[in-house]
């Protein structure tokens, strides 16, 4: 059991570490967002998905020592949470989980303001489209209607 411990001790190092680094990616993506600069934008943002593919690696091994401690200690996998564990645990993970939930909540805070600068540049985007392309009222992608023919006001025979 222990070595399931620290086994779980392990991957939450791993993954907080990756976390920082979103983190750190985050903050620099603010700057960016702020500088308008888009190639620096797509290089964070594929770094970003890399990032979180490892973070799910660790993730599925985590949830996986979850369950084997579920097993170990006769407890339903739903009911073993991250405070039980610390509870049941010979091995001090309080401090740790701590240090993970902090990293966790600012990078929320990070995505939660770049999403609003994102959100900010949209809106003065289609602002600025609106003042330069006015909006047509009968555009469509469909045929060109053909405009009905006024009858005349004189009809004349011939």
């Amino acid at each position: 059991m222990d070595d399931l411990l620290l086994q779980l001790r392990d991957v939450i190092v791993n993954e907080n570490s990756l976390y920082k680094q979103l983190v750190d990616l985050s903050k620099e993506k603010k700057d960016v967002l702020l500088n308008r600069d888009i190639e620096r934008l797509l290089m964070i943002i594929s770094s970003e998905e890399s990032l979180i593919s490892k973070i799910q690696e660790f993730e599925d091994v985590r949830l996986g020592i979850i369950d084997n401690l579920a097993e170990v200690w006769q407890i339903p996998k739903s009911e073993l949470n991250f405070k039980k564990i610390i509870s049941l645990s010979s091995v001090d993970l309080s401090s740790l989980y701590s240090e993970f939930l902090s990293t966790v909540q600012e990078l929320k805070d990070l995505n939660e303001m770049n999403n609003q600068l994102i959100r900010d540049s949209l809106s003065f985007i289609n602002y600025i489209l609106n003042i330069i392309v006015p909006m047509q009222e009968d555009f469509t992608y469909g045929r060109v209607k053909k405009k009905k023919a006024r009858p005349l006001v004189v009809d004349r025979e011939v």
